[in-house]
């Protein structure tokens, strides 16, 4: 949409979207911005390590004190999308890097912690906000010309992602590294740059004290005369709370002498193990595995390993576990294990174990140690400049630092050549050359020709960075392709030109380089000489015959890119050689595109003079006019006007130069457009003009310019939305006042139908609102919601702007479609002083809502009391009901609130008034349990009696809640004790069949009938039997209950018991005489149900109890024959003890000593023989117990 394109960079879109939909758009608006995406960006495995590394820094953080220096890096992180920090080790940078990094984390952004930069491109969110931390940016010693490299691959994409605010990057560089002269190249890193090293950044003292006193303690006043001596106070300040055997004041004066000193005494003490376990971790640069002390290991590591324990006077047989063992002993005082490697506790540590080693062990370094440490903390010769732990070669181990980069290089590794530092001076290359040309020749070609393994550089690309032509001339002369290039497809020729060395490329161009050669995005070298203002290189590469149009993947030429970075006098030479002028990306961008967007005035006048097409335009319809507009660029817009640009031109949706002008607010643009006819009224494709552009930005000037100029101020609804609708949403007076006096229609309404009067009421924009009813808008026009200018002014409880309306005769009464009145949302609101002001202006107080709810039934709901005698004084109608006839009394009780309906009775409310489910006041508060609602109610003459539908009664609905003290008052006041429902269900029954046995009591002691039966027979005892309660039946039995009373379909309390398996029940009717073999539920007796579940204890009761032992169901099943069905075997031993008909079939004939064979129970049908029960018992069918065995 044009609107966002238009305002996203400079205008608070979320605030415009806001204006032109309300506050719902604008809620939305919001949580479309900061929604995260369920689905991530970082795979879970990645995120599971990335939680850890959290969770690791916020244990550290509980010890870091908050320092002027962070609190500065923190808000330039909130300021700016890339920040880097700098300090030497053991400042605190990392700590720094860390704290910033979880206090944006708790501020909402998702924190990556990255290796390298290619991770920044493939974790990218667009959505969510994300903070990516990089620690030792750019290498530890020294920048790595190849990581160097692929940082620089990736600037560009993440230029353009940092475009998008929700993106931050914050790295830690070392001192050295980032005063390199190539850390330039990454000009990104160092646009906000914090050195906690500066005057303005560095601990102060009262920092410092505070630190020493967080590790030290009491000891802190030892040492803090010492503070300044060392930059990294704070690692010493961690390093001796860790290690505090140590003399605390030797250490702060000089740390190194002190760790220098205990490393001695290992040898002095021929402690030698512990003394090689440092040196092991020198050797595999800080990342000494612990797998490598314990399991199988690669020979060449195994080699590196004894070679260390000679140089430390160990015997070479000494058992690594050995090593290991000292390993942990040294644990918090030199090393750490981390996910099974060891390493240092502090790189200032690693810095001095290096070179400690380095001095003490030189040639078991330079042969055994790890190529970064040969290569990157070893020089042969001293530097001024030279970094305090840097070790110096004596001349007598030149050869074998040679010999020992040779080896690293005939391996593959070519890196370690960018890599090594003494690669960086041209002497050392002097040196290495000469002891090349003492190699055998095969040797020499292979060495020439190697290729590493990670990114297929080439020896001949190194020996180009640096520009040394007589190495480059022995690769030459062994044999080397000069057009090989690496995996990113540089060559050599390349290279030469990013750096500039003409006389590489003559040499090159002599071997048969390929000057148009192309890397793998498509730049040539002439591309990248003209990208790095390389001017005596573009000069000879264009007499050597470049190709100078030829252009990169995204189809920028050389010309483009000269524009792009306003390299004056190569655009000059391109042009010489018939560069093409009018040649676009492949966005369609031209150079005078380009141009005038980044504001080169003279290469526009250049281009111009050289033919550019004034008009051509981007891929999206931008021409170079409209892009000069939107960057403001006053000289170029002038130049453009004057080549006879188009000046109304319009994008692919409809933008004009006059409506981004409008966009960026700049009056003396806009005035120069319109002063060379620019179409006032030209809209964009949805609709946005250059007057609701400027209504937008809220900018008088601008409009009034415009409507000087004839703007149609009624053109271009954006959103069915007019210039003046919008200026009031804003409230901005003048711009209103400039648009009503050019005849704008004060009553155009959006689609939403909102005027430009609802908004400034909706907005409480007063004056707005005064100045608009002086003009004589419809007072009453209402939004499609049907609300009007009042009913929002009452809604939002704009009270003044009410009034305002009020006196100009707004309808009080105007609904919207849903029926709400403006009183009945005043009253809904609890504005009190709103419904005086409504009531005093004649608001009708008996308006409903679609549901029938009046303003006093909204109060009643709300238990709003002074409103609602506000209401009651002003006639309010107190019977007045919804449409499922509730009323304000009965919903005042059913909330329990008292005043409301006392208020509501002294008024006259009709007390018996029922809800159409025929629910009275009283009933709803007997249900809830409300005592003092109800006292009052039967103190007015409720009708107690009133039922529900189904004749249900107050009393029994406080029986069914086990309200005791409410059943207790309708008692006082004469309710009708046994009243039933329409099927039947009395009082006590209810409290029964809800187990309240208090109620029961209460019921019984006020003569409740205790026999009373539902309609379909049931009585209380039924009902308590049925519930498992005992103590409910005995009470009933105790006061006369009829204990063999059964319900219609023949279910007796007794059976009932029996089905429930409750022997206690059982043992209590039969006590009280119950008719064991009355009522038979399907034609069972109780002991033919007592014996269907197996209950012995329950039969027992019955056969004590002369139940009939041989009474059958209607099927002719005997209680024995159940027994024997079911596998019960004690339970038949018992019924044939009390002597059963053993023999005594169903109605099939089959006998219980059939169906026990039928069912295979074995020891059943022994018991069964054995109590002689007959073995030739057939069924009706004629099958015997044989035939059922046989088959």
């Amino acid at each position: 949409m044009l609107i966002r394109v238009l305002f996203d960079s400079d205008f608070h879109t979320v605030r415009a979207v806001g204006r032109l939909g309300g506050k719902r758009m604008l809620d939305e608006c919001i949580e479309l911005r900061t929604k995260i995406l369920e689905q991530s960006t970082v795979p879970w495995n990645i995120r599971v390590q990335i939680n850890q590394i959290l969770e690791a820094w916020r244990m550290n953080n509980s010890n870091f004190v908050e320092t002027r220096a962070a609190k500065h890096i923190l808000q330039c992180v909130r300021e700016n999308n890339c920040v880097t920090i700098t300090a030497s080790s053991g400042v605190g940078k990392t700590a720094t890097l860390q704290y910033v990094a979880l206090t944006m984390a708790d501020e909402g952004y998702d924190v990556l912690p990255v290796s390298n930069t290619h991770d920044i491109v493939k974790f990218y969110n667009p959505n969510q906000k994300t903070l990516f931390v990089m620690d030792d940016f750019c290498g530890t010693y020294s920048i790595n010309q190849f990581d160097l490299s692929s940082i620089e691959s990736a600037m560009e994409r993440i230029k353009k992602l940092l475009q998008n605010k929700l993106t931050k990057i914050i790295v830690a560089s070392r001192l050295q590294i980032y005063q390199d002269h190539k850390f330039e190249l990454i000009s990104i890193f160092r646009t906000c740059v914090c050195n906690l090293m500066s005057d303005d950044l560095c601990l102060s003292k009262t920092e410092k004290q505070s630190i020493a006193e967080l590790y030290l303690d009491t000891n802190s006043t030892k040492i803090i005369q010492y503070c300044d001596t060392y930059d990294c106070f704070p690692l010493l300040c961690k390093l001796y709370s860790d290690n505090p055997e140590l003399n605390i004041t030797d250490f702060f004066k000089n740390p190194f002498s002190v760790y220098e000193a205990e490393i001695d005494m290992f040898l002095k003490k021929r402690t030698n193990e512990k003394y090689c376990a440092l040196a092991l971790c020198v050797m595999f640069n800080n990342r000494l595995k612990e797998e490598w002390l314990t399991d199988e290991i690669d020979p060449v590591i195994r080699k590196k390993i004894e070679n260390t324990y000679e140089a430390c006077r160990l015997d070479r047989g000494t058992s690594r576990l050995v090593l290991l063992d000292e390993l942990k002993s040294l644990e918090y005082t030199f090393t750490k294990k981390e996910q099974g490697v060891y390493k240092t506790i502090h790189d200032k540590i690693f810095d001095f174990l290096v070179y400690y080693f380095g001095n003490r062990l030189i040639q078991c370094v330079i042969r055994n140690a790890d190529s970064e440490i040969v290569g990157q903390r070893v020089l042969l010769e001293n530097k001024d400049d030279m970094n305090q732990f840097m070790i110096v070669v004596p001349p007598e181990y030149h050869q074998i630092y040679m010999q020992r980069l040779i080896d690293d290089w005939s391996i593959n590794r070519i890196q370690i050549l960018s890599r090594n530092i003494n690669m960086r001076i041209p002497e050392f290359r002097q040196s290495l050359l000469h002891y090349l040309k003492t190699l055998d020749i095969p040797l020499q070609r292979l060495l020439a020709r190697q290729c590493d393994i990670a990114n297929n550089d080439t020896v001949l690309l190194q020996c180009c960075h640096w520009g040394d032509i007589p190495l480059i001339q022995w690769c030459i002369d062994n044999g080397v392709d000069v057009n090989k290039c690496n995996s990113d497809g540089i060559s050599p020729m390349y290279v030469s030109a990013h750096e500039g060395n003409t006389n590489v490329i003559k040499l090159l161009l002599e071997n048969k380089g390929d000057i148009d050669m192309r890397s793998e995005n498509g730049a040539t070298p002439l591309s990248i000489a003209c990208q790095e203002n390389q001017i005596e290189t573009v000069k000879v590469l264009l007499q050597n015959k470049a190709d100078v149009n030829i252009c990169m993947d995204n189809e920028a030429s050389p010309f483009v890119i000269a524009c792009q970075n306003n390299h004056m006098e190569i655009i000059q030479i391109l042009l010489e050689n018939k560069a093409d002028v009018n040649k676009c990306m492949d966005n369609g961008e031209s150079a005078l595109c380009v141009a005038c967007q980044t504001n080169h005035v003279n290469i526009v006048k250049i281009l111009q003079e050289h033919g550019a097409h004034v008009n051509k335009c981007t891929a999206n319809g931008e021409s170079p006019l409209y892009r000069a507009c939107l960057s403001n660029h006053i000289e170029i817009i002038n130049l453009l006007i004057d080549y006879m640009a188009d000046i109304n031109q319009r994008t692919d949706n409809g933008a004009t130069p006059l409506l981004v002008a409008c966009a960026k607010n700049d009056l003396t643009v806009v005035n120069l457009l319109l002063n060379n006819k620019a179409d006032t009224n030209m809209c964009s494709h949805d609709g946005v003009s250059p007057l609701l552009v400027a209504c937008l930005n809220q900018n008088a000037d601008i409009v009034k310019v415009l409507v000087d100029n004839m703007v149609e101020v009624n053109q271009c609804k954006y959103l069915g939305r007019s210039p003046l609708c919008i200026a009031s949403e804003s409230n901005c007076v003048e711009v209103v006042k400039v648009l009503l006096a050019n005849k704008a229609d004060i009553n155009y309404c959006g689609d939403d139908g909102v005027s430009p009067l609802y908004m400034a009421c909706q907005m409480n924009c007063l004056e707005l609102v005064k100045f608009l009813l002086e003009n004589k808008p419809d007072i009453n026009k209402c939004k499609n919601t049907g609300a009007s200018p009042l009913f929002i002014a009452v809604q939002m409880r704009h009270t003044e702007v009410v009034k305002c309306l009020l006196d100009h005769k707004a309808n009080v009464n105007k609904c919207i479609d849903t029926g709400e009145s403006p009183l009945y949302v005043a009253c809904e609101n609890n504005d009190l002083m709103l419904v005086n002001i409504l009531l005093s202006n004649k608001a009708d107080t008996n308006l409903c809502n679609k549901n029938g709810a009046s303003p006093l039934y909204t109060v009643s709901k709300k238990n709003l009391i002074e409103i609602a005698k506000v209401l009651v004084y002003n006639k309010a109608d107190v019977d007045k009901c919804t449409e499922d006839g509730a009323s304000p009394l009965f919903i005042a009780c059913q909330n329990n609130y008292i005043e409301i309906v006392t208020l509501l009775l002294e008024n006259n409310a009709n007390i018996d008034k029922c809800m159409k489910n025929g629910m009275s006041p009283l009933c709803v508060a007997c249900q809830n349990n409300h005592i003092k609602i109800v006292r009052l109610l039967l103190e007015n003459k409720a009708d107690i009696h009133k039922c529900v539908i189904g004749e249900v009664s107050p009393l029994l609905v406080a029986c069914e809640y086990n309200n005791i003290e409410i059943v207790n008052i309708l008692l006082e006041n004469k309710a009708d004790i046994n009243k039933s429902t329409d099927i039947g269900m009395s009082p006590l029954l209810k409290a029964c069949k809800t187990n309240h046995i208090e109620i029961v009591k209460l019921l019984i002691d006020n003569m409740a009938d205790i026999n009373q039966s539902s309609d379909n027979g049931a009585t209380p005892l039924l009902a308590a039997c049925a519930t498992n309660n005992l103590t409910l039946v005995s009470l009933l039995l105790d006061n006369k209950a009829d204990i063999n009373m059964c319900s219609h379909d023949g279910v007796s309390p007794l059976i009932v018991a029996c089905l429930n398996q409750n022997a206690d029940i059982v043992k209590d009717l039969v006590d009280n005489m119950a008719e064991v073999n009355q009522c038979k539920y399907f034609g069972r007796s109780p002991l033919c149900i007592a014996s269907e579940s197996n209950r012995i204890d329950v039969v027992k009761i019955l056969l004590a109890n002369k139940a009939d032992i041989n009474y059958c169901g209607d099927d002719g099943v005997s209680p024995l024959y159940m027994a024997c069905q079911e596998n019960y075997l004690e339970l038949v031993k018992l019924l044939l003890e009390n002597k059963p008909d053993i023999n005594k079939c169903k109605n099939t004939g089959a006998s219980p000593l059939f169906i026990a064979v039928q069912m295979r129970h074995t020891e059943v049908v022994k018991c069964l023989l054995d109590h002689k029960a007959n073995v030739n018992k057939c069924v009706d069918t004629g099958e015997s117990h044989y035939m059922l065995l046989v088959r």
